[in-house]
């Protein structure tokens, strides 16, 4: 269950702010880079969400700040329902689960 790792991901809404020095903007884009480029490769279908997870764990290990970000859209206008999305914020980059986001209203974050 989720309630399992959250644990892991760092506070509860909350957000990480201030300026991000560029030794750690440029790591936090391997890791973004490093993640969305092993997502390709596994043999189960690497969805935001694992991959947002997989790129928090790597920046808090590396004391980077970022921030996880829990979405929901409407699916759209003839479905019912809702969708949900996944992405993580270094700074002023979106490292995982660029596409798309802004559509997203947030409703969880973790830093």
């Amino acid at each position: 269950p989720f309630r399992w790792l959250a644990w892991t991901l760092g506070r509860h809404m909350a957000e990480a702010r201030g300026p991000v020095s560029e030794y750690d903007r440029a790591l936090a884009l391997r890791v973004g880079r490093a993640v969305r480029s092993a997502a390709v490769h596994t043999p189960w279908r690497s969805v935001c969400l694992p991959q947002a997870v997989t790129a928090m764990w790597l920046l808090r290990r590396r004391c980077v700040p970022a921030t996880l970000y829990l979405g929901v859209a409407q699916r759209g206008r003839n479905r019912e329902g809702l969708v949900a999305h996944a992405w993580v914020r270094c700074g002023d980059l979106v490292l995982t689960g660029a596409a798309g986001h802004r559509r997203y209203t947030i409703v969880s974050t973790f830093s």
